[in-house]
């Protein structure tokens, strides 16, 4: 689900809108036990700079489950879309060690695994049956695309980030904050049918830099060159001059369920030698109930 081409965006991908304090009586979610939705995660993302333009796209798609709402948390299985076998007896590909995942999810943003222990279960048997020996975790490399080795079970979270929606606090003037942006945005109406809001931010720069300088780091890993740290990165990348804006939209359904999260971002850098790269992304998040 990851790969060299979405590092530049990754700080995109892993916002997540914040939550204020509910009261403790009543459920702090509108979500309703039992539904089960469909969650996909679509992009887009165009760059151009040096007199070259690229551009790439893609979609990830995930069974979302609602396990338990009650007034402090909600408990959220996520697994992936059921696939037709191609054959009888087709076995489970192991490198899928991810899901099914079960997080914990409270008002104050706070995320964490339930069933940790089967996750890493299955990462270990993945890393044996394909013989990745653990002083590989953390490294990267190039096959068809570019992969991660990942050891640490919790970066599921991550992983998930880009499909959770859940938030009861988008209403008119309501104050928001995106990971990544200088200060909180101010959510306007847009639509009363369907029921949509938008808030807009501005990027912090230094954020933007750091992911620079870290896709700097992997791909000189990827390509065997000599390694640089992130240190000597980040000083490579400290004369850019770096602007940015994110346009977030969200639309509700009748519950006030958050169904649709649309993120807008452009991005524009100015190199030491006066050239300009421009970047954008579109980050579509749509969840679809699906019937019992």
């Amino acid at each position: 689900m990851r790969g060299p081409g979405l590092v530049y965006f990754a700080l995109i991908m892993l916002m997540l809108t914040s939550a204020c304090q509910r009261p403790t009586e009543v459920p702090w979610s509108s979500e309703i036990e039992g539904s089960v939705f469909e969650v996909q995660v679509e992009y887009q993302n165009k760059s151009s700079g040096d007199g070259t333009t690229g551009s790439s796209s893609g979609r990830n798609t995930l069974t979302e489950r609602i396990i338990e709402v009650d007034s402090k948390e909600i408990i959220v299985e996520y697994d992936y879309a059921p696939r037709p076998r191609r054959y009888v007896d087709e076995q489970p590909n192991l490198i899928e060690w991810e899901f099914p995942a079960t997080i914990s999810l409270k008002h104050s943003d706070d995320i964490t695994l339930q069933n940790i222990e089967e996750i890493t279960a299955r990462n270990t048997e993945w890393r044996e049956a394909a013989g990745i020996p653990n002083e590989a975790c953390g490294l990267w490399y190039f096959t068809w695309n570019a992969f991660k080795v990942e050891c640490d079970p919790n970066t599921v979270i991550q992983s998930l980030e880009a499909f959770i929606l859940f938030d009861d606090e988008i209403h008119e003037g309501q104050e928001i904050k995106e990971f990544g942006t200088l200060k909180t945005g101010i959510i306007k109406l847009v639509s009363s049918s369907p029921l949509t809001f938008q808030a807009e931010f501005e990027f912090d720069p230094e954020v933007i830099r750091e992911s620079r300088a870290e896709q700097d780091v992997i791909v000189a890993q990827m390509m065997q060159r000599e390694t640089i740290s992130l240190e000597n990165a980040l000083e490579g990348r400290a004369t850019e001059q770096i602007s940015g804006n994110l346009t977030a939209t969200w639309e509700l359904d009748d519950r006030g369920r958050v169904i649709k999260r649309t993120r807008n971002s452009n991005i524009t850098i100015e190199l030491e030698n006066g050239e300009i790269e421009k970047l954008s992304q579109k980050q579509t998040t749509t969840r679809t109930l699906q019937a019992d």
